[in-house]
């Protein structure tokens, strides 16, 4: 496997834009925001049910 150095380079060559960000998930806005829409919903006991939307699909259970 190619070492995170030696990939920006290929992909570059490869006619490709590459910005790095370089950040846990959590401190991404986006992934912030459908986190607390997750919690909301759980609190609200909205999973699974009809009141989630395309937009919010419902999440599937993991037994």
């Amino acid at each position: 496997m190619l070492k995170p150095e030696k990939r920006r380079p290929m992909i570059n060559a490869a006619g490709f834009a590459v910005d790095t960000y370089i950040h846990g998930l959590g401190e991404n806005l986006a992934i912030q925001d459908i986190y607390v829409d997750h919690v909301k919903d759980a609190i609200e006991a909205k999973y699974n049910k009809k009141e989630r939307n395309k937009e919010r699909p419902a999440i599937p259970l993991i037994e």
